[in-house]
């Protein structure tokens, strides 16, 4: 969901008063926790240049499940529908205006790209900070998953589980295709 009047993409500034009210909705959700499986690489463009190089997520019940309860919460404060096709996929590499490597060959090589499963305990509410390195996503709250009661102990910092620095921005996330 994106905000009114911003389109697909748009993102756009989010007022105190809606954050706190996405951060209570969001509280609110009940979804099973699940395994997700990493499989496949692939790119997305815009005007013919590479913007994004991603691992691929395996199709997944369960995750559709959560962003449609996710989303229905959002469009519920009057955040409009996103309109762009859910592809999840972990980022690995962002690329603004350098060259990009020949992908085709990579793909041609690794293409077949595997990296086993992981158990989703939770989800994560960020915001995107725009600066003169491009965007960076910052934790703001995390959300447990039912059927892994610890999950919201875990540190703070969204990172530690998976051995990131806290400002480390080539983390994993879920982004919508801008086709």
């Amino acid at each position: 969901a994106v905000p009114e009047g911003q389109g697909a993409g748009g993102g756009g500034e989010v007022d105190h008063d809606l954050a706190e009210d996405i951060h209570v909705a969001l509280s609110g959700l009940q979804a099973p926790a699940f395994e997700l499986a990493v499989r496949g690489l692939g790119s997305f463009e815009t005007g013919g240049r590479v913007r994004l190089l991603w691992a691929g997520i395996e199709g997944s019940d369960p995750l559709v499940f959560l962003r449609d309860k996710v989303e229905s919460a959002l469009v519920r404060l009057g955040l409009a529908t996103e309109r762009r096709k859910f592809r999840p996929h972990l980022t690995l590499a962002r690329f603004n205006n350098e060259p990009v490597p020949n992908l085709f060959q990579y793909f041609a090589l690794n293409g077949a790209f595997a990296a086993g499963t992981f158990n989703v305990r939770r989800f994560t509410l960020f915001q995107s900070v725009q600066d003169a390195d491009g965007t960076r996503y910052e934790a703001l709250e995390h959300y447990p998953l039912i059927g892994f009661p610890d999950a919201a102990s875990f540190d703070d910092d969204p990172g530690a589980e998976w051995g990131w620095d806290e400002d480390d921005t080539a983390g994993a996330e879920a982004e919508d295709d801008e086709d």
